[in-house]
């Protein structure tokens, strides 16, 4: 539903930027930040975010950068019509 709400508010031709928080490949960070086991991160740890945001009618979607271990972040246009 996120997804829809951004595409809906967003002017035509606008960029959405989204930070997605994921497994981290360190052994180390996932004893530190356990937030891996929360429910409410199953979707992003699925990799999900790029699907919901393509069914939301984004396009142009691309992972721009990894900036800490974990997260990478997103950006997607909504079409200029």
């Amino acid at each position: 539903r996120a997804a829809l709400e951004m595409h809906r508010v967003l002017k035509s031709g606008a960029t959405a930027v989204i930070a997605d928080f994921g497994k981290s490949k360190s052994k180390w960070l996932r004893i530190l930040f356990p937030v891996e086991c929360l429910e409410y991160l199953e979707g992003n740890l699925q990799g999900l975010v790029e699907k919901f945001m393509e069914e939301a009618g984004f396009e142009d979607i691309k992972i721009v950068g990894r900036k800490f271990p974990g997260v990478c972040i997103l950006t997607a246009r909504k079409s200029a019509k």
